[in-house]
């Protein structure tokens, strides 16, 4: 009984967890937006990856970044896109639209991405049934 208990608040905590991590990452999201406001072409230039670490859950596993260079008052500026994935996305010389924030062009983002909205509804996902699967445990040791 007390195991199940203990197994039903590591579920509700962890739904919780992911609700505020979402919550944070979504407010986060929306504020980045909102600075980015000037439209350009970019394009890409390179796709680079970020070896993962020892400590990290599959270190074996490289993270792909798209390298993106578009022009800032005239001036070509290179810079690597924040959402990286496990497999290169962009082609070298693709062009793509993106919003950057005029007061610094490394912040910036392309509108026709949606994988970073889409990792955000799976974490609002499990952390449901999380919450639901805590809840759940909770009322079957009543």
């Amino acid at each position: 009984m007390i195991i199940i208990r203990i197994i039903s608040a590591v579920f509700f905590l962890s739904g919780i967890i992911l609700f505020i991590t979402t919550k944070y990452l979504t407010a986060k999201n929306t504020s980045y937006k909102k600075r980015c406001i000037i439209k350009t072409e970019a394009r890409v230039s390179g796709n680079g990856h970020k070896p993962m670490e020892e400590k990290d859950l599959f270190p074996n596993d490289k993270i792909w970044y798209p390298f993106l260079e578009f022009y800032v008052s005239n001036k070509p500026v290179n810079h690597r896109y924040y959402f990286g994935t496990d497999k290169i996305r962009f082609n070298i010389d693709e062009q793509v639209e993106i919003l950057y924030n005029p007061d610094n062009s490394e912040e910036f983002y392309i509108p026709a991405d949606k994988l970073p909205n889409r990792q955000n509804k799976l974490l609002i996902i499990y952390g449901a049934v999380c919450f639901i699967i805590g809840i759940l445990l909770l009322f079957l040791t009543f």
